[in-house]
């Protein structure tokens, strides 16, 4: 009997944007209790999706992958998801993109930055700032600045070959930031400009920023489409678990992109799944529980099958989840965004301890305000 089991995770879906995963819906079951990330940036998240640990400053990732006995696949295309952060553990087979100069410096200063905080507020401007205005030039902003959906599946697809059973993840890019379908009605250049524009400045228009959502929107149906070949080309009876890494800000309280408080709309996201031999039966679901469902055990590392409560981090930020409602560092909210009292919901709070230490170093500080990004 062969053995087979697909993790597919793709960067900043929402959760109110699952209605565009119409082809993915018709393969997979969606969960339909709520599902939590537990930290708004892919570095942290991934701590708990494949390792099933909350944020570490200093990772020593226990890797769901090496829990299966059978030929390990791990395909990425996060610059933060690479062996250099111990992603690669129990593979036997990794790739994930090698850093350009440029693409290097971003990384140190995203692992370095607590996403949220104003020194990562002033880096993100700063570097959309820059690329809105490389994408002002044609020549320059042609390609997607991320690896195609297309060249993973068949990447797969030939590593796969000649193996019956095996493990694989698989990470898709789209729709991550800056939002440029290839079918968008407007050029990719314009499209990566405007979609850069939101998030570096605040003089934007209420036409431009529909514009960027409309992009965002298109994003998520094109890596639908791109997945149903996936979903075409592996076996019937494999074991499949879908789901993004964390949501996404379009606008809301001022925030674009996946920094900002941390509340259901960067922390909220899909879950999928089919033929697996435990689904969770509580009343959330946190990606931490994600190693767990893939090997149909009750627990993993932090996460279980069964919760009543879902928790995240982000530096000294903290949150938790409920079906009634969230708490964070602004109170307790229900989830049309309106304050209510949960002595419960308070009480979990209190009780839950995130890390408070900086991913600042000081070389790296030192750096930034040379450059004249800090103060």
């Amino acid at each position: 009997m062969s053995d087979r089991t697909l993790l597919v995770s793709v960067d900043s879906i929402r959760a109110d944007h699952q209605k565009y995963l119409k082809r993915t819906d018709k393969f997979l079951d969606f969960e339909e209790k709520p599902v939590f990330a537990t930290a708004p940036a892919t570095y942290t998240s991934f701590q708990a999706i494949v390792g099933g640990q909350y944020a570490s400053e200093n990772p020593s990732l226990d890797v769901v992958a090496e829990q299966f006995d059978d030929y390990s696949i791990g395909i990425t295309t996060n610059n933060f998801l690479s062996h250099t952060y111990g992603y690669d553990n129990g593979f036997d087979y990794f790739n994930s993109p090698k850093s350009s100069m440029t693409s290097g410096w971003k990384s140190k200063v995203g692992m370095m930055l607590n996403p949220g905080s104003r020194r990562h507020k002033i880096a993100v401007k700063t570097w959309s700032k820059m690329q809105e205005l490389k994408s002002s030039v044609p020549y320059l902003s042609v390609a997607r600045d991320f690896r195609d959906a297309d060249s993973i599946i068949d990447e797969f697809d030939e590593k796969r070959e000649n193996h019956s059973n095996w493990f694989a993840w698989l990470h898709f890019m789209e729709p991550h930031h800056p939002y440029n379908p290839p079918d968008s009605q407007v050029s990719r250049s314009k499209a990566k400009s405007m979609s850069r524009k939101v998030r570096s400045s605040s003089n934007t228009t209420d036409s431009e920023e529909d514009s960027v959502r409309s992009l965002y929107r298109d994003e998520v149906k094109l890596v639908d489409r791109k997945l149903e070949r996936l979903w075409d080309m592996i076996p019937d009876d494999t074991r499949v678990v879908f789901c993004s890494d964390h949501g996404e800000y379009l606008g809301e309280g001022g925030y674009w992109g996946h920094g900002g408080d941390l509340t259901p709309t960067v922390l909220k996201v899909p879950l999928a799944y089919k033929g697996l031999n435990t689904v969770p039966s509580g009343d959330v679901v946190s990606l931490i529980d994600i190693p767990s469902i893939l090997l149909g055990r009750s627990s993993y590392g932090k996460g279980k099958t069964d919760r009543s409560y879902a928790y995240a981090t982000s530096d000294d930020s903290k949150a938790v989840l409920g079906t009634e409602g969230y708490v964070n560092k602004n109170g307790v909210f229900d989830y049309d965004g309106e304050e209510i009292s949960n002595d419960e919901l308070e009480s979990k709070y209190e009780n839950f301890s995130s890390s408070s230490s900086s991913r600042m170093d000081a070389g790296v500080e030192e750096d930034l305000r040379s450059l004249g990004y800090l103060e």
